[in-house]
């Protein structure tokens, strides 16, 4: 039996980025396409939470895709938890239009299906290529194929609760580098409020400048600056066990901070 893959992205249905992904895998897998129907970039692991979710079923390249008017998170859920026909072997999101690296992980549309993907259990991957605006996928392609291929045939193994958060250098494929497995930075942008004001209205635009350069290659974003391709595993527990440990021992060595009886201890826990 052939893979059942799920697909999906932020930058909304009609992007060239999934359908390069589609036609990347349709060969090696039976793929289940859902996306936002318009663009939802930055919108993170948000959902639709008081509005209802329309659905529509539409043409894709050679099959048929349901374009949804919400986020990606909420294509992930959709897909997961009602329109999918069986439980998927693997969620994809993308190919991105433009990296998705070092802290900008956060605030990613791309991220945020993959990591729903990831929370309930399905090996999830993220692809984008670095540029904006790519014209040609030729490179991406072949990349994508390449690492699904090693994670159907169990050579990359994704634990539970984990992306691979997969970014592909804009270059040639001559000029590419290689593969590098990596950390996610933390890398300063030139980042700024472009404002306008009209009347008595203030508009912001968000502007990111270039990223600082750096010699040394620590992390995600300055590998793929040096163009090499990045996989970086993301997992999506927030928990800080160190933090835990020791405010666990804080407040059993010193008990007294809640009051030394009942009274005392509803009184501390009020005032708080």
């Amino acid at each position: 039996m052939k893979k059942y893959v799920i697909l999906t992205n932020d930058d909304g249905i009609h992007s060239k980025g999934l359908k390069i992904l589609y036609n990347a895998i349709k060969d090696i897998a039976e793929v289940f396409v859902i996306a936002p129907a318009i663009e939802k970039s930055g919108a993170s692991h948000s959902l639709t939470v008081w509005d209802v979710i329309k659905v529509k079923k539409v043409k894709f390249e050679d099959t048929y895709a349901y374009s949804v008017y919400g986020s990606p998170a909420d294509c992930a859920k959709i897909a997961l938890l009602t329109l999918a026909k069986r439980k998927p072997d693997l969620l994809i999101s993308g190919t991105n239009h433009g990296p998705n690296i070092c802290q900008f992980i956060l605030y990613s549309g791309t991220i945020g299906a993959a990591a729903e993907g990831a929370r309930m259990n399905i090996p999830s991957v993220s692809f984008s290529v670095d540029n904006f605006n790519p014209d040609d996928f030729s490179f991406a392609k072949k990349i994508i194929k390449k690492i699904i291929k090693l994670v159907f045939n169990k050579k990359i193994k994704i634990k539970k609760g984990t992306v691979l958060n997969v970014n592909i250098p804009y270059l040639n494929e001559n000029k590419i580098k290689g593969i590098k497995v990596i950390k996610a930075g933390n890398i300063e942008y030139k980042e700024m409020y472009k404002v306008q004001k009209k009347k008595k209205i203030l508009f912001f635009r968000h502007i990111i400048g270039k990223k600082n350069p750096n010699r040394k290659i620590n992390n995600d974003a300055q590998a793929l600056m040096k163009g090499y391709v990045t996989i970086t595993p993301l997992k999506f527990d927030f928990n800080d066990y160190d933090n835990i440990k020791q405010l666990k021992k804080y407040f059993k060595s010193n008990a007294s901070v809640m009051g030394g009886d009942n009274k005392n201890r509803k009184s501390f826990l009020i005032s708080l």
